[in-house]
């Protein structure tokens, strides 16, 4: 997460009073452009989705697939990498 130390110079030992110890913080996740992947195919959005960083859940319209287009996503945008997107399909 943002803020939190990563890194510590020196990274260990023991320090007198007055001296120096460097702390590195993290920026927080790297944020990534969610590909729009409406009306793909099925196996082409997930691929282009995984390809970018993203864990995908497919959630099926009708219980299943029937046409295998994608009707919607819920993330667009910049995201946090690994985030998760659902997509669903027709």
């Amino acid at each position: 997460p943002a803020g939190a130390v990563v890194g510590q110079s020196p990274s260990g030992g023991q320090l007198t009073r007055g001296e120096t110890v460097t702390l590195t913080l993290s920026l927080g996740p790297r944020l990534v452009e969610v590909p729009n992947v409406f009306s793909q195919r099925e196996e082409a959005a997930v691929a282009e989705l995984e390809a970018a960083g993203f864990v995908v859940v497919v959630d099926y319209t009708f219980g299943g697939s029937v046409l295998g287009l994608v009707a919607g996503q819920d993330l667009t945008g910049e995201q946090p990498e690994g985030s998760t997107v659902t997509i669903t399909v027709t």
